[in-house]
């Protein structure tokens, strides 16, 4: 998040800042090696550890610009984000609620995308790794900040067992709903912490077009594609998600925020009931995020819908992917199946035994599947029903003589 660092006379100005911080050790090993990104700025004001469960979220380190933001998993390649965080953008903004930029917000050219690792997990410390790197930087056609907040890093490759979450495209967010927040941003306690923090049941004041102030004959405020909730987020928290408390849905990124303070204390400028923080509705950029997904052929999980990436057991799959066992396997008669490891504690369900496959023990079917992925059984062919056994000797007679007629006309039509 971007912090204000300076206005318009009589503006209350917003605008947060990534974390800007050294990087102990450096990170610039290859994607996959184990590298050092030192401690980090972080969490949420008044917020609370973050937990597995909230993986899809994850630390996003720019060795260029030595900023750290926030981002979420969308597919396992794509990172959604805030346009700040991607690129050159000036350090303050004042904007008007129809997105013009008064004063800064400024959005030029983009930071190079291969700097850019994403670390995975709730904590951070000597020796994590870069899940991936990026490859290039998506955003919307705008070159200034206001009500345009948002980006995508495409990763050179996906994660596999990426946690994806939810995104709310076609509604916008509702004035009073709740939402939880997640991210990176420095803490009230603390100014460097080792693991992602999370702070819920907050409040959604005002959904844009709102005008907060006039200057002259401008309205400032947040726009048509921007909410705004109270004390929450701050400095590192940039590009974070607003997740849905209901659905688990995305409903924004990080965009700006803070009470007006020109404190030199990065927690000052985000707290107190006069703190207001901004937040780009994803809703306002569903054709940017679903092209995105397009181009990779990764589909998107919409609120409402079925995880596309968590198929369970058996399921029928293309790819890894779309497994949450991250195991695609191809069964008898080749179809592909989700599976799952095995061993002799761990058995696998009736109808499948455990085989060894490229190294792996993985369950594989007794029985050839169809397209649907059932098993196939096969039926046995026709053939004479069996007397019963202790069937009385008449049926059995019977049975005889009615074969004795049978080879009988036979004989006399071929002695004809």
């Amino acid at each position: 998040m971007r912090r204000l660092l300076s206005a318009l006379p009589a503006v209350a100005p917003l605008f947060l800042l990534p974390c800007f911080v050294p990087l102990l050790g450096g990170c610039a090993m290859d994607t996959g090696t184990q590298t050092d990104v030192g401690e980090t700025r972080a969490p949420i004001i008044k917020g609370s550890d973050s937990d597995e469960s909230q993986d899809g979220v994850v630390l996003i380190v720019d060795e260029g610009s030595g900023g750290q933001c926030t981002g979420a998993f969308i597919t396992p390649q794509l990172i959604l984000t805030a346009r700040h965080c991607v690129s050159r953008t000036d350090a303050g903004s004042v904007c008007t609620t129809d997105g013009r930029a008064v004063q800064g917000g400024r959005a030029g050219a983009d930071n190079d995308a291969k700097k850019m690792g994403i670390v995975v997990g709730p904590k951070v410390g000597r020796g994590s790794s870069y899940a991936a790197r990026g490859s290039r930087v998506l955003h919307p056609a705008s070159n200034v900040i206001c009500n345009a907040d948002i980006a995508i890093i495409e990763l050179a490759q996906p994660v596999p067992g990426a946690k994806v979450m939810p995104l709310r495209l076609d509604a916008p967010a509702e004035a009073g709903a709740k939402i939880t927040a997640i991210g990176w941003g420095v803490t009230d306690k603390t100014e460097q912490t080792s693991t992602r923090q999370t702070r819920t049941d907050i409040p959604i004041l005002a959904v844009g077009p709102k005008e907060d102030q006039k200057a002259g004959n401008l309205s400032i405020g947040i726009a048509d594609k921007e909410f705004e909730v109270g004390e929450s987020i701050c400095s590192g928290d940039s590009g974070g998600p607003a997740v849905d408390v209901d659905s688990g849905a995305i409903l924004g990124t990080v965009s700006r925020g803070g009470n007006g303070s020109q404190s030199s204390a990065p927690a000052a400028a985000c707290i107190g009931s006069s703190t207001r923080n901004i937040y780009t509705a994803v809703a306002g950029f569903g054709d940017f995020i679903r092209g995105a997904a397009d181009d990779l052929g990764q589909p998107l999980w919409i609120e409402g819908q079925e995880n596309p990436y968590n198929k369970g057991f058996g399921a029928v799959c293309n790819d890894a992917l779309s497994c949450g066992s991250s195991l695609c396997t191809e069964q008898p008669g080749g179809t592909k199946t989700c599976s799952q490891t095995c061993d002799d504690a761990n058995a696998c369900p009736d109808g499948f035994s455990c085989n060894d496959v490229e190294g792996k023990n993985l369950c594989i079917s007794n029985l050839p599947l169809d397209a649907d992925g059932n098993q196939i059984v096969t039926k046995k062919s026709c053939a004479v029903t069996p007397a019963p056994v202790g069937g009385s000797s008449a049926s059995l007679a019977g049975i005889a003589a009615a074969l004795g007629l049978v080879v009988a006309r036979v004989l006399r039509k071929k002695s004809a």
